[in-house]
């Protein structure tokens, strides 16, 4: 499977992540009617792999994928041999009340009236089996270069931002067991940081891994996700989502 969504290129999720690319430089705005949040999950500190409590993850992969700190999609891309695809689920602008405060407060957005990009994707393998699901939350206005390696739609945001040749850090948040939110019941592993670029936050990152290829067994829950799940629905929610698509 190709990296792209596997769409016609002029379907919807394609369309809107090239208009993102535009307004998320700057070069234009949606239009939100925000509720009021729901009320956040404070997000805990990392713990330290040394500390002992990932060891409960007996899976060495399960292990591996947590303790990384690196691009996740080429190191899913190392365990399944083979490069992994995209397939982008969802891409629209809120408006910064939508979004957790502990999620802003990473990304050093505080204004009630800045835009937030929210993008839901899935990566793949080859075969394509689900490897993961993740939300990611950017800030509206960044460098037109970032802005189009965080929206694509065919492109792995991992491998759209090594191209860039900038300086990269991943701030961990945290890291854990948690609900799997696709349609199979159970537990997965999940984590969530702040990738900088040059020292600057540009994006949040929530993924949690397909259990039936990272198992998490009877491990202690960890720290709380900043996102949480619907008990009804195989879509990760972020507090009151209700920002329209593009």
């Amino acid at each position: 499977m190709s990296a792209a969504t596997g769409s016609d290129p002029m379907t919807p999720p394609r369309r809107a992540a090239e208009t993102l690319e535009r307004r998320a430089a700057g070069t234009g705005a949606v239009e939100t009617s925000p509720r009021p949040a729901a009320e956040p999950t404070p997000t805990r500190p990392v713990d330290d792999a040394v500390d002992g409590w990932i060891a409960a993850f007996e899976p060495a992969v399960t292990r591996r994928i947590l303790e990384h700190r690196g691009s996740t999609t080429a190191l899913l891309g190392e365990l399944s041999g083979a490069p992994v695809s995209l397939r982008l689920l969802e891409q629209r602008i809120v408006g910064r009340l939508l979004v957790p405060d502990a999620v802003s407060s990473a990304l050093h957005t505080t204004s009630e009236h800045a835009e937030m990009i929210l993008r839901r994707s899935a990566l793949l393998d080859a075969g394509a089996r689900l490897l993961s699901l993740n939300r990611t939350v950017a800030p509206a206005g960044l460098p037109a270069a970032v802005a189009a390696a965080l929206t694509s739609a065919q492109v792995p945001i991992g491998i759209g931002l090594s191209a860039l040749g900038r300086v990269e850090r991943r701030d961990f948040l945290a890291r854990g067991r948690t609900r799997w939110p696709g349609r199979a019941e159970g537990r997965c592993a999940f984590r969530e940081y702040v990738i900088r670029l040059d020292g600057l936050p540009v994006l949040f990152v929530h993924e949690a891994f397909n259990p039936a290829v990272f198992p998490v067994g009877e491990v202690p829950v960890g720290p709380t996700p900043a996102f949480t799940t619907q008990s009804d629905s195989a879509s990760l929610v972020l507090g009151a989502v209700d920002g329209r698509s593009v």
